[in-house]
C-alpha cells in the first residue's frame, strides 16, 4: 500500500505568529501550492522576500524552482520538496522481506544513536496532527492519521511488517550515520521533539508514514511519495 511521508518539526510548517506577510503577488494565487516558473512570476519583486524566508538568495531561489520540479512554494511562502508516489505491492499483499536484523519485539525501540540530543522519529504507527501547518494550510483535519501497514490492517503489525520496518530504519539510520542524531522507531515525546527556544538543545523531527487518503489528498492530490520543508528541523515554535 502506497504511504504519504510527511516531514517537518511537530508537523509544524506554517509561519510563526510574528513571521512576515506572505510573499505573494497575486491573492487568488495565496491558498494553493506553485512551482516552477510559475511560481518566480506570482513573487515577481517579492522573490528576494521568499528568499530570505528560506534562508537562501534571491539567486538560489530562482534557481531551484526554475529547475527542479520537485521543489515548491507554499501560501506562506516556504519552500517544501514533494518526491513521487511508489506504488508498492497492492493494498493485502504481503511483501517478500528477508530475515529482521533485529529481534521483532524491538521494532518500536531502535535508536542509531541512543543519548544524542537530536532526533528523527519515523513514525509508522500514526499520529493525531492538530495546531500545525498541515492542519491551517491544507485542511488536514485533526483526527488521527492512521498507521502504516502493508496488508490493509492499520491496528496491527505483521511479523512482515516489522521485518520492513527495521530494513526502512536500518536505511534512514544509514544515511544519517555521520551526524549527530539518533534515527528511532521510539517516539521521545513532544519534548524530544519541539523546540521551545533558541536555548532548548533537545529537539527533532518527527517523520509521519501513513497511507491516509484525507492527508494525501489534501497534501498532494496528484499523487507523492513524501513532503518534507526545508530549515525547519531547528526551527522554534
Amino acid at each position: 500500500m502506497a504511504a504519504l511521508i510527511l516531514v517537518a518539526t511537530c508537523l509544524t510548517v506554517a509561519l510563526p505568529a510574528h513571521a512576515q506577510a506572505r510573499p505573494q503577488a497575486q491573492a487568488q494565487e495565496r491558498t494553493r501550492p506553485v512551482h516552477g516558473d510559475r511560481a518566480i512570476a506570482l513573487l515577481g519583486d517579492r522573490l528576494a522576500e521568499a528568499a530570505a524566508l528560506n534562508g537562501w538568495t534571491p539567486a538560489r531561489l530562482r534557481a531551484v524552482l526554475a529547475t527542479d520540479d520537485t521543489a515548491w512554494l507554499d501560501p506562506d511562502g516556504r519552500v517544501f520538496y514533494v518526491e513521487s508516489a511508489y506504488d508498492g505491492p497492492a493494498a493485502g499483499a504481503e511483501p517478500e522481506v528477508g530475515e529482521a536484523p533485529y529481534p521483532l519485539a524491538d521494532t518500536f525501540t531502535l535508536h542509531s544513536l541512543p543519548g544524542s540530543s537530536r532526533t528523527i522519529l519515523l513514525d509508522f504507527d500514526g499520529t493525531s496532527v492538530s495546531g500545525t501547518g498541515w492542519n491551517s494550510s491544507y485542511g488536514v483535519s485533526t483526527s488521527p492519521q492512521p498507521a502504516w501497514t502493508l496488508d490493509g490492517d492499520a491496528t496491527s503489525f505483521s511479523d512482515a511488517e516489522r521485518t520492513a520496518i527495521q530494513s526502512i530504519w536500518q536505511r534512514v539510520a544509514e544515511d544519517y550515520a555521520p551526524f549527530d542524531v539518533d534515527v528511532t522507531t521510539e517516539d521521545p515525546g513532544a519534548a524530544g521533539i519541539t523546540r521551545s527556544s533558541v536555548a532548548d538543545t533537545v529537539y527533532g523531527t518527527r517523520a509521519l508514514i501513513t497511507p491516509s487518503t484525507e492527508a494525501q489528498g489534501k497534501i498532494c492530490p496528484s499523487g507523492c511519495g513524501g513532503v518534507a520543508y526545508i530549515h525547519v528541523f531547528d526551527a522554534t515554535f
